[in-house]
């Protein structure tokens, strides 16, 4: 038997990921929500759901940034 093929699943393309001026992600959750990713600022009212937003927040305050399918929807 032939050893199986690595996927291109294996290994991301990181060339598909929009380039920013510094690449910096920025989350801010004290006072007022807002996101900044390089020099573009993405605030609160730009979210078009609001659960979308409550997701990203706890998934931002979640250890490693990780919670089970169950505990999300318990929160929202």
């Amino acid at each position: 038997m032939e050893p199986l093929a690595r996927t291109a699943l294996a290994e991301p393309n990181r060339t598909s990921v929009p380039k920013t001026d510094d690449g910096v992600l920025r989350v801010s959750l004290l006072g007022r929500f807002e996101i900044s990713v390089g020099s573009r600022v993405v605030g609160e009212q730009a979210w078009r759901l609001r659960k979308a937003a409550s997701l990203f927040k706890l998934l931002a305050l979640a250890p490693y940034h990780r919670l089970h399918r169950e505990q999300a929807m318990e929160l929202l």
